[in-house]
């Protein structure tokens, strides 16, 4: 814990005076924060609220959170006090104002407190959306929370609710690719377009849903059921690549630039899965033209190995034979691979922009190495990258020189 109140990223310590030293000031009306002002704002729910005594004074506090990275510790509060945050964490529903009221809170002292929170970062706007527009199972019960910490937004729900109105497509369907996209319904994802003409194979049985009842019927269908299963998650047959939001590209031995062209195309943002003799590779996530894509990695290979570009179409021919996917490193792969689609689909700077994570036998510990955009390659990234660069040094020649 720092003892800091100046930053929301780390857990602070905010001392409050003794009750009853406050301002006859009431708190702010029903429906209007303590600042005034259209949108009324709340504490997060589902904030872990624990007691604690000071191990010096014996004073009694409240820590609100448990992450350093938000946590905040609120020393010297009186019981009512604690009672009121304890109610605001659990009851989304309940008016921080009526609340202080019934507990009898001093209205001065309510309102520092307020205050003090909301400059940890422990308060955010009420715009929670109905919990009819959430795909994610149980409304997002089991997401809310988490998403409610790292988003500005009530509980999560907003996050869950953007998301269901995302559609993201599913390449290739045996082990790897079923596991993504049953995480990527189970985190709310609406519309999965699940893409595989083979049938379900022995090896594909377990880990992603597959059961033994589905070897030998067509992949589509199974991986349909499996995550209408878990999900309200709508899986239309198809959808052109220009409707869909993100795409994920699984595929065995090596990766396949021109298997991704019609997205390169469509300008559709599509991350690369590669299931390996002992391991998966997941990266780079692609934002066409931007950031580096699958024939920038492809050539890059080809300038360490010069045998690469005789030896890659052989494994393309090979690919249907597919490499089998490991139970520990498939589960941790799909786990990385659905996390960077969110991120993406949730308006974040994904990991694999560029770069691609390895998950290898033994361990399945990621490791992570960088890509960058290819001289060579058409897609347009190199250039993109050489702007920035440029503008960033006239930037630092234009500070230097005092202009």
């Amino acid at each position: 814990m720092t003892s800091t109140a100046s930053t929301s990223t780390a857990s602070t310590s905010t001392a409050f005076p003794a009750p009853g030293d406050g301002t006859a000031t009431p708190p702010g009306a029903r429906g209007e924060g303590p600042r005034g002002g259209p949108v009324r704002r709340v504490l997060r729910h589902g904030s872990v609220v624990v007691r604690y005594e000071d191990p010096i004074s014996g004073a009694p506090g409240v820590q609100l959170g448990v992450d350093d990275r938000w946590a905040v510790r609120l020393p010297g509060l009186t019981p009512h006090e604690t009672r009121w945050l304890q109610l605001l964490a659990r009851r989304a529903d309940a008016d921080p104002w009526d609340a202080a009221g019934t507990l009898g809170l001093d209205p001065g002292r309510a309102r520092r407190l307020w205050s003090a929170l909301d400059a940890a970062g422990a308060l955010v706007p009420d715009d929670a959306p109905h919990p009819d527009t959430i795909t994610a199972p149980g409304r997002g019960a089991a997401d809310a929370r988490a998403l409610g910490q790292v988003q500005a937004d009530r509980g999560g729900g907003a996050v869950l609710a953007r998301r269901a109105g995302r559609r993201v497509g599913v390449v290739g369907l045996g082990r790897q690719g079923l596991a993504i996209a049953v995480v990527l319904a189970s985190a709310g994802v609406g519309t999965l377009v699940l893409a595989d003409p083979g049938v379900v194979q022995l090896s594909d049985v377990g880990l992603g849903g597959y059961r033994l009842r589905d070897v030998g019927t067509p992949r589509e269908a199974a991986a349909r059921r499996v995550v209408t299963d878990v999900a309200a998650v709508r899986t239309p047959a198809r959808l052109g690549a220009d409707g869909l939001d993100a795409a994920v590209v699984v595929t065995s031995w090596v990766s396949d630039p021109h298997g991704a062209t019609r997205l390169m195309n469509d300008g559709v943002p599509h991350l690369s899965v590669v299931v390996g003799e002992a391991g998966v590779s997941i990266g780079p996530t692609v934002r066409p033209g931007s950031t580096p894509c699958l024939g920038c990695v492809e050539l890059a290979r080809a300038d360490r190995d010069e045998g690469w570009p005789a030896v890659a179409p052989r494994l393309r021919e090979r690919a249907r034979l597919e490499a089998t996917d490991e139970s520990s490193t498939a589960a941790v792969a799909a786990g990385i691979a659905a996390a960077q689609v969110l991120t993406l689909l949730d308006g974040d700077a994904t990991w694999t922009s560029g770069a691609v994570v390895d998950v290898l036998l033994p361990g399945a510990v990621p490791r992570t190495r960088d890509v960058a955009p290819h001289p060579a390659c058409g897609c347009g990234a190199f250039a993109v990258v050489e702007e920035r660069r440029a503008r960033a040094a006239g930037a630092v020649v234009t500070a230097a020189s005092g202009g």
